[in-house]
């Protein structure tokens, strides 16, 4: 049994895999001052695995007090996964291999395993939104990045006069024209995300000229995914999946 870890920019998503499939899962917030007493309540029953894995891209000090977590409880060391610039069939575009987020990285060698010898454009729906193209033979053609939706309507909170206070309510009903501002920032921010999802994979097909199929993970993938031209598989622990294809030859 593997413990794998996706350290986030505001939670951690787990879980257990055993014989090839997700036995366990679950998510805590990273708040420093409470993330060890939120392992103690998650992971109390859970006996010694024989790995903890973990995608980290927060920096280090969440991922420190993960580090002593463990090893205090189970005495075990931590690993940590990297980009890098090839493995598990996927070739990395980046000129320094480690600068490209893990999370991306292991993203593409997760839908890499789902679905070989295909063309696959990876959107992982976080804080922020990433795009990641890579090739049928496995060649990452290069990403992009935008802000996600709570950070859109964060901003616009931030920064526009007259609409402090708004809800980011995320799971309130989708409206075409709306009439009322809270309304008219959901809706447009959902839109504005769905579109650029589906820029990337019509861009995608046409400069590949060829096939290219979605894959889609992160919160707020539900939310996007009935607002979206074409037609995505939704794998809603694919970094965790990536992390179970690198711990199998590392």
């Amino acid at each position: 049994m593997m413990l794998l870890a996706d350290i986030g920019n505001t939670r951690m998503k787990w879980s257990l895999w055993e014989g090839g499939v997700h036995t366990r899962t679950g998510a805590v917030a990273h708040e420093p001052a409470l993330f060890a007493r939120n392992l103690d309540a998650q992971w109390r029953g859970i006996a010694a695995p024989e790995r903890v894995l973990v995608s980290n891209v927060v920096g280090t000090k969440i991922a420190d007090a993960l580090y002593d977590w463990v090893q205090k409880r189970w005495q075990l060391h931590t690993e940590f996964a990297h980009a890098q610039k090839q493995g598990h069939g996927v070739t990395n575009s980046y000129v320094r291999a480690d600068r490209l987020g893990v999370d991306r990285w292991l993203g593409m060698i997760a839908a890499r395993r789902i679905l070989p010898d295909t063309a696959v454009c990876v959107i992982d729906c976080g804080t922020a939104i990433t795009a990641d193209v890579f090739d049928a033979g496995g060649q990452h053609r290069g990403g992009l990045i935008t802000p996600g939706l709570v950070t859109m309507c964060s901003a616009l909170t931030r920064d526009t006069s007259g609409i402090g206070g708004l809800q980011q309510d995320l799971t309130a009903p989708e409206v075409w024209l709306a009439t009322d501002t809270q309304a008219g920032v959901l809706a447009g921010t959902r839109l504005t995300a769905a579109a650029f999802v589906d820029r990337v994979l019509t861009d995608a097909q046409r400069n590949l000229n060829a096939p290219v199929s979605g894959v889609i993970t992160g919160g707020d993938a539900p939310v996007l995914l009935p607002l979206l031209r074409g037609t995505l598989r939704h794998e809603p622990y694919l970094v965790l999946d990536g992390l179970a294809v690198f711990g199998s030859t590392s």
